[in-house]
């Protein structure tokens, strides 16, 4: 303990007040420090010099303060006037002041009788970050914290205010406990059993609805602990969490968990799962029906194994959960265990298993991973498939594949011959649509020859079994049904290579050189007349008609009139198959006129069923009809549009509004271009 001179205190008051934890300055009536201890040295940090001398003015210590900015920024000597003026008032005092380097000073100055006060210095950072951390804590802790006393909120973190939809902590302070809770009688009943538990000094928890500020509920979590047991009104500490999403999650796991169960077990497909640790969960009834094991025996367990083998190994599942790559089950099942192309993660292996049923059966079996949200594998589900009746129909199914290709060995041929056209024709350049025309005519003659093929065999058939019976006992009744199958089959044979005659026809016409004759010179009028003449046997007593309106004054064109009357007369030929299906009468009229000096424009229409929009955007495409198998090749305006583009060198447009009819519209040049020119692609 130091001292100014004259200071007379006792030795023992001196010990004391140098062992004080706390700096301690002792300030006379006329503001000198007569006297200080050790701790208000070394607290303040004021060197020794400043102690030399007598008397020792507080102005000297203030000002040294203020000069190192412990007052903060401002002019030095205003600062020390302030200080004074403080310290001269002689009344009690208590801050704190914050120095630069962050150490924080609790200051407290008591008056004392003879005029002069005694000021304690306090080290308060440690209890100050403390303070700032439990704050910080508070804060921005994840769940609510509520503190009240006497049954009001007292303090509480943001996270609390927002759980129950308060604006701030704030907003909170003072309110009753009561404002929590959905009603005054639920706050009575909780409250009783909450007192006794705290008042014992447990814990007390529950999950019960609670109130919004706007009156509304959630289910909450609540905990919480008595400050002091035996005085539960002196304060509770209260943590809350809103766990309205975590229970329907817990519902939606378990309604998960509860579908999988119906699905599986619903599942007419062999069916069972393991967990993360190879234990079966699920063991459906048509793995029960297959195996011969009971779901009662199987569940449980981890004997998956027993429903393929007799001795214990892994199943495809157990090496799913094991996190099993490809190669690493290939090798324990071979090379036929793949990939699934269905299921991320799943594999499929299939095999023969002698031990099932009597003779053994063919099993598919396929297992696919169980993840959970975050994608960790939590089981496995594996699924039994008997492709036994599917490998021994693929058996049949080869053989009589290779007694397919042997009967088909004519029809190849017809194929070849056609590729040969299609080559002919590439060469040429004389379809735009080449590819479609040879892949149509293959499909449509794969029809008639493969019936007629199969009818020969039958005839095949029927007449060796007639020769057995002739060389032994012939009956009347297998004399005439060899005579009836003979008949029918001829009378199948002859229709179906006719039609096969009719399509090899309709490509010929395809194939073959578009010139239909000599471009010259004729009259529109009269090729249409001759149109009209030459249709008119077919009309005469069908209810149907054919009108024609002529330009005015004879057009002239220089162009192939066989192509052009060939276009007319398919145009005649389809109204009457599509365009008047089902009607009892019809209309047809081609109306001509000259569009300008150089083209003319040609119009037929029928008063027809008509054709709906995409049927019309396809009629140019080869092989395309609405009367597939009833007389309908699909080529007839598919030749019309060559013709009219190719060799005449015009365009053609079709209008169709179902119910109304159809308008078929030419726009021909009247002088045709040379036939060498470059074709004009389809539209």
């Amino acid at each position: 303990m130091e001292a100014a001179v004259g200071q007379d205190l006792s030795e023992a008051f001196s010990t004391i007040i140098e062992y004080f934890p706390s700096g301690i300055s002792l300030i006379d009536g006329d503001l000198h420090v007569v006297a200080w201890n050790t701790q208000f040295k070394q607290l303040l940090k004021f060197p020794d010099d400043l102690f030399q001398g007598d008397p020792l003015p507080m102005e000297r210590f203030l000002r040294y303060n203020a000069l190192r900015g412990d007052y903060g920024p401002g002019d030095p000597e205003q600062l020390v006037n302030q200080a004074l003026k403080v310290c001269s008032l002689r009344q009690p005092h208590l801050f704190e002041r914050t120095r630069l380097d962050g150490t924080v000073l609790e200051i407290r100055g008591l008056p004392l009788p003879s005029g002069g006060f005694v000021t304690i210095y306090t080290d308060i950072t440690e209890r100050r970050m403390a303070e700032l951390q439990y704050r910080a804590i508070l804060s921005n802790a994840s769940i609510g914290i509520l503190f009240t006393r006497d049954q009001r909120v007292m303090q509480c973190n943001e996270k609390f205010a927002e759980i129950f939809g308060w604006s701030s902590p704030e907003a909170l302070k003072g309110q009753p406990g009561s404002v929590f809770w959905p009603s005054a009688e639920a706050y009575e009943v909780i409250g009783s059993k909450a007192g006794a538990i705290l008042s014992k000094g447990q814990i007390f928890s529950i999950q019960c609805p609670m109130r919004w500020q706007d009156g509304s509920s959630f289910l909450c979590s609540l905990t919480a602990k008595a400050m002091d047991p035996v005085s539960t009104a002196a304060g509770t500490i209260w943590i809350a969490q809103d766990i309205t999403d975590q229970v329907k999650a817990q519902q939606r796991i378990h309604d998960s968990a509860r579908l999988l169960t119906s699905i599986v077990d619903g599942n007419p497909v062999p069916t069972f799962v393991i967990n993360s640790s190879h234990t079966i969960t699920h063991w459906n009834h048509a793995c029960e029906t297959l195996t011969g094991h009971c779901a009662e025996d199987m569940i449980g367990t981890r004997d998956s194994w027993k429903a393929f083998y007799q001795e214990p190994r892994q199943t495809m599942a157990d090496m799913v959960v094991d996190g099993a790559t490809l190669t690493q089950i290939a090798s324990e099942y071979g090379n036929s265990v793949g990939q699934s192309k269905l299921i991320a993660g799943a594999y499929e292996f299939e095999s023969f298993f002698p031990a099932i049923e009597a003779g053994g059966s063919w099993f598919l079996l396929t297992a696919a991973p169980l993840r959970d949200a975050e994608g960790k594998t939590i089981g496995a589900i594996e699924t039994i498939r008997d492709t036994t009746t599917h490998i021994e129909a693929e058996h049949a199914l080869h053989e009589r594949t290779q007694e397919l290709e042997k009967a088909l060995q004519e029809l190849g041929q017809v194929v070849a011959n056609l590729q040969l056209a299609q080559d002919e024709l590439v060469r040429n350049e004389k379809l735009a649509a080449l590819g479609s025309l040879v892949a149509g005519v293959s499909h449509e003659l794969n029809t008639p020859i493969g019936n007629a093929l199969v009818t020969a065999t039958s005839l095949q058939h029927a007449t060796q079994q007639f020769t057995e019976l002739k060389n032994g006992a012939l009956t009347r009744t297998a004399l005439e049904s060899f005579m009836s199958t003979s008949l029918a089959g001829a009378d199948l044979l002859v229709r179906t290579i006719g039609r096969a005659a009719e399509l090899i026809g309709s490509f010929k016409q395809l194939a073959a050189d578009q010139t239909f004759d000599q471009c010259r010179l004729f009259s529109l009028d009269e090729i249409i007349a001759d149109v009209s003449t030459a249709v008119a046997p077919k009309l005469r007593g069908a209810p149907y008609e054919l009108q024609v309106h002529a330009a005015d004054g004879d057009i002239m064109l220089n162009s192939y009139p066989g192509a052009l009357s060939a276009t007319l007369l398919n145009f005649i030929n389809n109204a009457l198959l599509h365009g008047f299906d089902g009607r009892p009468k019809g209309v047809m009229t081609i109306r001509s006129r000259l569009l300008n000096a150089h083209e003319v424009e040609i119009v037929f229409s029928d008063d027809g069923v008509g054709m709906p929009a995409q049927v019309c955007k396809r009629i140019f495409e080869p092989f395309f009809t609405t009367k597939l198998g009833q007389g309908g090749s699909g080529l007839g305006m598919h030749v019309a549009y060559n013709t009219v583009v190719s060799v005449l060198g015009g365009s053609i447009e079709v209008h169709s509004i179902p119910g109304a009819g159809t308008s078929c519209r030419l726009v021909l040049p009247l002088t045709a271009p040379p036939r060498n020119a470059k074709e004009k692609p389809m539209q």
